[in-house]
């Protein structure tokens, strides 16, 4: 695990669990003792009010609160459906479950363990072969509606490991099955880009890309976006969109380095902190006899803290890669050149795995996701016979990155 994704899971863990609620309580008293059924019937009611952010406090202020098997799983059923109090609170009382475990979630488990100890072992076909006969048994178990998100989880890394051991075609058909609403749908796109671009599916590749520019994303792509295109452009010989690139590159630069996104629409084109960035702006509120308005204020400012210092990072990341870029892109567009050098700094992996994109999608944004991931490019390739030995030593995509983080990063747990 690279120590820029640690540093990723910890500063979630600390937002998430360092809680600024339970300072407030402590400063004002004690606070209110609350049993389960009242927990779950609190939660409840402030979903149904949309007051997502009361929510939230109220399960990071009585997180230790003892719950029975079925008051863990009534609340864990709303936070699937509706995970708008953030993935980290839904991931970590996934990991809550850990008392309730026993038969198939069990066994569930152990084997998710085994395939990913296999993956980091470079046994790919191995690996892939566990990931297959765990989704299996959790689409058997029952309560798939409850537990999608652990079965796109695991074909996910039945996609990694054909793409890992070199079968891209098949990898690329795999990552088809994931829907939009997995809520790492974008980092799918992303990786379904370049497992069809190495299996020659340019069409597609292209298609995939251009998907990622759209205005859902709120303009924000990653350096890595440009790459593919150079490649897929260059081996087309399309050189006239190759300079478009070009401009875009430029475009995107100028916009960061004039600091045109602000942090709303920077955390709302990121899958894994849209939510944080709805709850930093959310006015909705009910009283409750269990939260304070100051606990909740306090929480809202704890997330802006957050997000401001996450922009921070992607943007120093985003011009340091976007360079590299730009250097590459200018060596491709020369078209004396008959062979593009491996360009071993892009994809980075720290890069790569920063971008978290495993958003659920927000109120009215269903329409835009109707259209992601349904691209498909129509152009033609544009080489002349003299020109179609050009030979291209394509990177290795997100193999690399892949191979140093294991393949699920203990997302979501077993079904109960």
């Amino acid at each position: 695990m690279t120590n820029a994704w640690l540093s990723f899971v910890l500063s979630l863990c600390v937002l998430g669990f360092t809680s600024l609620n339970q300072r407030a309580a402590a400063e004002s008293g004690a606070a209110t003792a609350i049993s389960g059924p009242q927990l779950v019937e609190e939660f409840s009611r402030l979903m149904k009010k949309r007051d997502y952010l009361s929510a939230r406090v109220l399960l990071k202020q009585y997180w230790s609160v003892q719950l029975t098997r079925a008051q863990w799983k009534a609340i864990r059923k709303q936070l699937h459906f509706e995970p708008k109090v953030g993935w980290e609170i839904v991931r970590s009382w996934d990991s809550k479950a850990i008392a309730f475990r026993a038969g198939v979630g069990a066994q569930i488990d152990l084997k998710i363990q085994q395939g990913d100890q296999l993956f980091k072992q470079k046994k790919y076909k191995e690996a892939f072969a566990i990931y297959m006969a765990t989704a299996n048994l959790v689409k058997k178990r029952g309560g798939f509606s409850e537990n999608r998100y652990l079965y796109y989880d695991l074909v996910t890394g039945m996609a990694r490991s054909l793409y890992a051991s070199g079968d891209f075609y098949r990898a690329y058909r795999l990552y088809l099955w994931i829907p939009p609403i997995y809520p790492r749908y974008r980092q799918i796109l992303f990786e379904r880009t370049w497992a069809s671009f190495r299996a020659g599916e340019l069409e597609h590749a292209l298609g995939d890309l251009i998907a990622q520019y759209s205005p859902y994303f709120n303009g924000v792509v990653n350096p890595e976006i440009f790459l593919v295109q150079i490649y897929v452009y260059k081996k087309l010989c399309r050189d006239q969109d190759l300079s478009r690139v070009l401009l875009l590159v430029d475009k995107f630069r100028k916009r960061l380095e004039e600091n045109e996104f602000s942090v709303q629409q920077w955390a709302s084109s990121d899958w894994e902190i849209m939510p944080l960035a709805n709850l930093s702006v959310q006015e909705r509120y009910s009283k409750s006899a269990w939260i304070s308005e100051a606990a909740r204020e306090q929480e809202k400012q704890s997330i802006l803290n957050f997000l401001k210092k996450r922009y921070d990072s992607d943007r120093t990341d985003f011009l340091a890669n976007l360079t590299k870029v730009t250097v590459y892109a200018k060596m491709a567009f020369d078209l004396s050149s008959k062979e593009l050098p491996r360009l071993r700094e892009l994809p980075d992996p720290a890069t790569l795995i920063r971008q978290r994109l495993e958003m659920w999608p927000i109120d009215g944004s269903e329409d835009w996701l109707d259209e992601i991931g349904n691209k498909f490019f129509l152009g033609k390739s544009q080489c002349k016979k003299s020109e179609s030995n050009v030979h291209l030593i394509v990177p290795q995509g997100p193999v690399e990155f892949l191979s140093s983080v294991g393949t699920r990063s203990g997302v979501f747990s077993a079904p109960q």
